[in-house]
């Protein structure tokens, strides 16, 4: 089989080569030379045939999946008989090889050549630049540069023509509006007020943390903490005052004039003393702590809670509410 009928027979079959149209030539405007003519034709031979062998090459690369190896012999092949065909082939290889940048290049170099390619291959050109453009969207993302991947997943949207990847590209889109959203958790308002014709100056400072534990979490609780603790010793020391105290000291005074009972008399005694040594110790901690808890809780800040700090005549100001 002659090179023109190898290239004529495979492009008949879809496989990415030569075009039979590459090899047309127009009629000579006059009579060529006879040698010149016989020395073209010879060089055109020749560089079809070194096609042929080269494509032969690429394509059983291709079959083993030696993706690179095939993309280089595809590329001699061009480089021996350009054809749109033969480009069509070097860009499924590499993109097969993951050599997505290369894949672009060729896209780019070859525009012109590409687009008089049929619908179909034209349909499988648009699946390759639709995933690469995708893949450099995500590497863009890995590096925080949201603008190239806007451009980047812009493209995927522009070639993805059957919507093939569109759930791809929701998510990459949602994925650079999230990351672009401010930040909430401090937000800053500035109010000016007039006071006496001098002006002043405050700002309100709003706390909201979108994520963690409420503000103000961890003090309410230990607050609460501590206002258990001081209720337990003031509820102590009234059991001890209504339900211990009583008894015992009625004891004491219906014995201690009887002589006889002199060592129970002596016990109760101490109990009573101890006890009486304590219990203003009881009530001090006890309120302390209980006062102390509450106000520990009630001044843990909240998602609301506002701190405003004012710059005025008479100095610096600071108010809250929480």
């Amino acid at each position: 089989m002659s090179p023109r009928q190898f290239f004529t027979l495979v492009a008949a079959l879809s496989y990415t080569v030569v075009a039979p149209h590459v090899f047309a030539q127009e009629p000579p405007a006059e009579r060529p030379d006879p040698e010149e003519s016989a020395a073209d034709a010879s060089q055109a031979d020749g560089d079809a045939e070194a096609a042929q062998q080269a494509h032969v090459e690429g394509t059983q690369h291709f079959a083993k999946g030696d993706f690179v190896a095939a993309a280089d012999a595809f590329r001699r092949a061009y480089e021996a008989f350009p054809a749109a065909e033969i480009v069509k082939s070097e860009i499924v290889a590499r993109f097969k090889a993951k050599q997505c940048p290369n894949t672009e290049t060729l896209f780019q170099n070859h525009a012109e050549e590409l687009g008089g390619l049929p619908e179909p291959d034209q349909a499988d050109l648009h699946v390759i630049r639709t995933d690469c453009a995708l893949e450099r969207a995500r590497t863009f993302l890995k590096a925080d540069d949201l603008d190239s991947a806007e451009v980047a997943v812009n493209d995927a949207k522009k070639h993805d023509v059957t919507g093939r990847k569109a759930a791809a590209i929701v998510s990459i889109e949602a994925e650079i509006e999230t990351r672009r959203a401010p930040p909430e958790e401090v937000a800053v308002a500035t109010t000016g007020s007039s006071n006496s014709g001098s002006q002043s100056d405050a700002h309100d400072i709003h706390y909201n943390s979108p994520t963690g534990p409420p503000p103000g979490r961890w003090q309410r609780i230990s607050g609460w903490a501590i206002t258990g603790m001081g209720t337990g010793f003031l509820l102590y020391q009234s059991a001890i005052n209504l339900l211990v105290y009583p008894p015992v000291s009625n004891e004491f005074e219906a014995i201690k004039r009887d002589p006889s009972n002199a060592d129970r008399t002596a016990v109760l005694f101490r109990r009573l003393d101890n006890w009486a040594n304590r219990e203003e110790t009881f009530w001090i901690v006890g309120g302390v702590l209980t006062v102390g808890g509450l106000i520990t809780v009630f001044t843990a800040p909240t998602a609301d809670s506002r701190v405003a700090v004012g710059v005025g005549p008479s100095g610096i100001t600071f108010t809250s509410s929480f």
